[in-house]
């Protein structure tokens, strides 16, 4: 029984919609079929979906003024002025990063990953750790964006959205600190991104011979803490 139920992993090739219904199992089978495009071209294109879609919702305008307020460095009135005269190459500029940057996250993720799992003595491929950080990235992207893309279509006064952290998802959300520190810890504890870390981890330990879930968590937890601190120092990066 257990050999048919392997063959029939096997022979299933892992499906993004998968990931929504059985993620462990979608995940395990990564390790004999390691296919990374597509759900690095599905969360890409989703993302540039809903960003054009909240920016035509809001407006660029109101998004200038927000951004100009949260930055001394910006003059409001003339970033208006020059956003409006050349609003088509903002929109078509910020598709294209919005994109690109998907794309280089999920690589850069999984290239951390690959490096400290050889550290680890793991000889896994790099294109199974991709595939799974695609798989795990791509359905984070799609239950956030999704969220986004709802959040912005249904509140009424669009001027209450708090561009910064617009999901209520997280500590910062509710309890909505002055600080910006405390403001940018609590948001990094975002229950969309602690059910990622979590996928990760069992991902991990599905793809890699004898990773025990205290080292997938290691390998995992923490480059996220250490980028969580980055941004306490760096608070642009």
């Amino acid at each position: 029984m257990e050999q048919q139920k392997a063959v029939s992993r096997k022979s299933k090739p892992a499906s993004l919609w998968s990931m929504f219904t059985n993620p462990v199992i979608t995940l395990e089978s990564l390790r004999d079929r390691p296919r990374w495009l597509v759900p690095v071209l599905v969360s890409a294109t989703f993302s540039v979906a809903v960003n054009l879609y909240v920016v035509r919702r809001i407006g660029l305008a109101r998004l200038i003024n927000a951004a100009g307020h949260s930055s001394a460095v910006i003059d409001p009135q003339a970033a208006m002025q020059s956003a409006l005269a050349h609003q088509d190459l903002i929109l078509t500029f910020q598709a294209a990063s919005t994109f690109v940057s998907s794309i280089l996250t999920i690589l850069v993720i999984a290239k951390v990953f690959s490096l400290a799992l050889t550290l680890c003595g793991q000889d896994t491929s790099f294109k199974t750790i991709l595939a799974t950080v695609a798989y795990v990235l791509a359905l984070s992207a799609i239950v956030r964006q999704s969220l986004l893309a709802l959040t912005a279509t249904l509140i009424q006064d669009l001027d209450t959205l708090d561009l910064r952290n617009p999901l209520a998802t997280n500590l910062a959300f509710f309890l909505r600190p002055s600080s910006p520190v405390a403001l940018r810890i609590l948001s990094a504890l975002d229950v969309i991104t602690i059910v990622t870390i979590a996928l990760l981890v069992v991902g991990l330990t599905k793809v890699c011979d004898r990773l025990s879930p205290r080292a997938a968590s290691l390998v995992v937890v923490v480059p996220w803490m250490a980028y969580v601190g980055a941004t306490l120092l760096i608070p642009s990066f």
